[in-house]
């Protein structure tokens, strides 16, 4: 990685700005994370659905319990971007097992439902780092406004991904309302 060939200037940024510049870097990525992503739930979403035939309910909980398991490879692929490297679909993939695994467990367990998880995930993922060295980055990263800059993002596009969901549900009901039973209470 050649820190010459950034994609972008390095500089300290205030924290909405950091945002902001999220977003850009997503920006000319966006179809290969989205084709990464659906690549990688693809498979696992399929096997679930054939498990939660029944339960969309389990299914779509599932699913979005097991979000951070894919949201490391677009941390992946972006860090790399950052730095001039653009890893391709393939490449992201096969190397998932050595990225993606480091300090799953806890992510899918009793870190799930922190809401500045998101924004501690490069300590992990990205600088390798664990238990006390991990402890201490974070606190250091907590400091100021930075935290509450993701939090409010969290809050943003929670809510955006729920209004997506809802919308497909009633799209499905809209476009198929005799072929599908969509009584929850029995």
């Amino acid at each position: 990685m050649d820190l010459e060939r950034g994609a972008s200037e390095l500089r300290p940024r205030g924290a909405y700005e950091a945002v902001d510049f999220g977003f850009r870097l997503v920006k000319p990525h966006y179809l290969q994370l989205l084709a990464t992503t659906a690549l990688a739930v693809g498979p696992l979403a399929l096997l679930l659905g054939i498990a939660f035939r029944e339960q969309l309910g389990w299914l779509s909980l599932v699913l979005w319990w097991l979000k951070p398991a894919w949201e490391r490879t677009i941390l992946f692929m972006l860090s790399r971007a950052l730095f001039g490297d653009r890893p391709g679909i393939r490449e992201t993939l096969r190397s998932f097992p050595r990225y993606g695994l480091r300090d799953l467990v806890p992510t899918l367990s009793y870190r799930r439902l922190s809401p500045t998880r998101s924004f501690d995930l490069p300590v992990a993922l990205l600088e390798g780092a664990t238990g006390r060295v991990r402890a201490e980055r974070i606190g250091i990263l907590h400091r100021g406004r930075f935290p509450s800059a993701a939090v409010a993002l969290l809050f943003v596009l929670v809510n955006v991904e729920g209004a997506l969901f809802v919308a497909m549900i009633v799209l499905s009901q809209v476009l198929t309302p005799e072929i599908v039973d969509w009584n929850v209470v029995e």
